[in-house]
């Protein structure tokens, strides 16, 4: 929750809220970001506009939030909480350098801020489409799938697939089948926004590279 006591004086409480749905969603979406592009982002998409120093305030009111905002904060970058747990921050700055920004409009980023929230595109329902055909129980087949999606968000997804596999004790013995998961698994990687891309996709990033 926000504290009320660290509100920038003249700025409307709703719109310090706002600001902190922003980091959440970009955190979310890019795992690393500067405060500066922050700050970029939310003056382009709105009719306020705010500081490096509003962010300054924000960073020392956050140092005393509740921990289930995952926010973290590391020099003058906000990190996801899941890459400052990993301490893996100069690795994944390394995967994004010199990439651009997938910056959606406001009301789809601001969907970010929900940590489980993705894009349910034509390569997710494939996957869950596959599994539905597999198991009786369609809550089991869909906790699979959106499970799959989430490793999909890793820019070494496709490289640590076994190990979900494993841990959820999934094995497919028809060769067949395996090879087909395996294709429509690596298609949802290609088409899933990953934080290493600042949010695109690998066929997006592709897409840039072939120009």
């Amino acid at each position: 929750m926000v504290n009320k006591k660290a509100t920038a004086p003249g700025m409307d409480p709703g719109i310090y809220d706002e600001i902190y749905t922003y980091i959440q969603a970009m955190i979310n979406l890019y795992g690393i970001i500067h405060r500066e592009k922050v700050v970029e982002i939310i003056n382009m998409q709105n009719d306020y506009h705010i500081s490096l120093d509003d962010m300054s305030l924000i960073e020392e009111d956050e140092k005393t939030r509740n921990i289930e905002t995952y926010i973290g904060i590391k020099d003058e970058y906000f990190v996801s909480a899941l890459i400052m747990a990993f301490e893996n921050f100069d690795e994944v700055m390394r995967q994004k350098a010199g990439k651009p920004y997938y910056i959606p409009e406001k009301e789809e980023l601001l969907k970010y801020a929900h940590l489980e929230h993705f894009e349910v595109n034509e390569q997710f329902e494939a996957v869950r489409r596959f599994f539905r055909k597999r198991f009786w129980r369609k809550s089991r087949a869909d906790e699979l799938a959106l499970e799959i999606q989430r490793y999909c968000k890793s820019a070494d997804s496709l490289a640590n697939i076994g190990y979900l596999f494993e841990n959820r004790g999934l094995k497919i013995k028809n060769e067949k089948d395996a090879n087909e998961l395996m294709g429509l698994i690596r298609e949802l990687a290609n088409n899933t926004r990953v934080t290493e891309n600042n949010g695109f996709t690998p066929n997006e990033m592709a897409e840039f590279k072939n120009r």
